[in-house]
This record gives structure tokens, C-alpha cells and sequence, in this order.
């Protein structure tokens, strides 16, 4: 859960296990949710990084609809998600 520390920046920290198996990191951000969404791109850094880069997805996006940090920017991979169904 992001909260603030020193100076008002805000800090979330996170680990995954396996199968990935990320020891613990902290996202940063001006507010909770650039902390959170920094430490979501982590998350998908390190598995675009690992052997299971094209093999694991999540409601059929290979980026697991997990934001990508792009030159220092947050960006979502709008290819990925589906167009609402028309009647």
C-alpha cells in the first residue's frame, strides 16, 4: 500500500515469488497512485526480462495489463485491450 515518507514523496514496495521471484522494491511517485502504477511497471519489466516474456498473460493481454514504463513515462498498451461489444 503506498504511503508518503520524507519530503512528500510517496512509496510502495512489493516482492513476488515464484515464479518469478522478485525480492523486495519500492516504486516512487508524487501521489499513492504513480507510486503504485511505477511499481506495477516494475513488475512487468521484470517479466518482459525473464524467460517468461510471451508466455504468461492475463485476460488474454501478454503485458498482463500491466503498465509499461517508457522513457521515464507510464504508458498502457492499448492494442491489449478490447473494444466494447456492440449490440
Amino acid at each position: 500500500m503506498p504511503y508518503v515518507v520524507k519530503g512528500g514523496v510517496w512509496r510502495c514496495g512489493f516482492e513476488l515469488g515464484a515464479p518469478l521471484n522478485i525480492n523486495p522494491r519500492e516504486g516512487y511517485g508524487v501521489d499513492a497512485l504513480q507510486a503504485l502504477l511505477h511499481c506495477l511497471g516494475i513488475v512487468r519489466a521484470s517479466i518482459d526480462g525473464s524467460p517468461l516474456r510471451g508466455k504468461v498473460h492475463w485476460g488474454g493481454m501478454l503485458s498482463c495489463g500491466l503498465p509499461d514504463l517508457r522513457d521515464g513515462q507510464i504508458q498502457l498498451d492499448m492494442a491489449d485491450l478490447e473494444s466494447p461489444s456492440t449490440p
